[in-house]
């Protein structure tokens, strides 16, 4: 009677269901995520394994050898000419006017002391900008990135050099502080008109050391580094002035400067020395020229 009982109590009970998380729909489809998901990590590790290893293989050490110019002095001590194959004076970063530094940072990395080599903030940011202006008017590669590029000729336009670029960018700023990253990066960039790093650029346009470079003078040098040729003065002053003044603005943004200051410095007209003023090229310093590689030849 009482295993009867039993049996119609458990019959009239209903059937009781496993909970969610132990249901077909749900497992399946969390253990196929877990799947991907780690392969996923592991196709990750691996990716970054090997641009870790590819970024290895470059000498960092070449980072601070550049081309410098021969400077010709007269018996009064006067530069009298150059001699040279890229026109580029390297000097420390506190022979380089402040004002360059911060155009530098507003025009072309406004995150330099933040980022680790890469902004990806910077590269959002740029895009949308670029977008609103119709045209390219922020490039999203770090100072770091434009070093790395220009010192191991990092140049060629595809997704596995510029990925090389980021993981080689990241490597420096492990090994750099940043005002040793910007250092090289001053001494070593191009700005149109043949003349390479801030020294020369600055005694080139303005007849001055980089260090007494006005707040003018330091955002048209950095807005060169867009477009050196096409924005130099002395083929476009029209374009040259404009970009000065959007250099300026950008140091408004970044707190650099104040508008005040900015204002100022628009009205002044962007006035530069004539092409080849200076370079003192003439017999004598050909001449001296020659000398100089043949006694380089007879010294092998």
């Amino acid at each position: 009677m009482k295993a009867v009982e039993a049996a119609e109590h458990m019959m009239s009970e209903p059937n009781r269901r496993p909970p969610f998380f132990l249901r077909p729909w749900f497992t399946v489809p969390v253990i196929i995520l877990t799947v991907l998901m780690v392969i996923g990590v592991w196709l990750g590790l691996g990716f970054i394994r090997r641009y870790e290893a590819k970024a290895a293989e470059f000498d960092l050490g070449k980072l601070g050898a550049v081309e410098s110019a021969s400077v010709v002095y007269d018996r009064y001590g006067k530069e009298f000419g150059k001699i040279f194959i890229q026109n580029r004076e390297p000097v420390p970063l506190d022979q380089i006017s402040p004002y360059l530094v911060d155009a530098v940072v507003a025009a072309e990395d406004s995150r330099f002391y933040e980022h680790s080599g890469v902004d990806l903030f910077g590269i959002f940011r740029a895009v949308l900008k670029n977008t609103q202006a119709g045209r390219i008017r922020q490039g999203a590669s770090t100072v770091t990135q434009q070093l790395a590029r220009n010192v191991f000729d990092l140049r060629d336009r595809t997704y596995d050099r510029k990925i090389l670029e980021v993981f080689l960018a990241m490597r420096i700023e492990r090994a750099m502080s940043k005002t040793r990253i910007m250092e090289l990066y001053l001494n070593r960039v191009y700005l149109g008109g043949g003349l390479y790093g801030a020294q020369a650029a600055a005694k080139g346009y303005f007849g001055k050391p980089a260090k007494d470079l006005s707040v003018g003078e330091a955002a048209m040098l950095a807005a060169l580094l867009k477009s050196p040729n096409n924005l130099s003065p002395w083929r476009n002053l029209e374009a040259a002035t404009q970009e000065r003044d959007f250099v300026l603005t950008r140091m408004v943004e970044k707190h650099k400067i104040t508008q005040q200051v900015a204002e100022a410095a628009k009205q002044q007209p962007l006035i530069v020395q004539p092409k080849g003023g200076f370079v003192s090229q003439s017999y004598a310093v050909d001449l001296i020229h020659q000398q100089a590689q043949g006694r380089s030849v007879l010294s092998r």
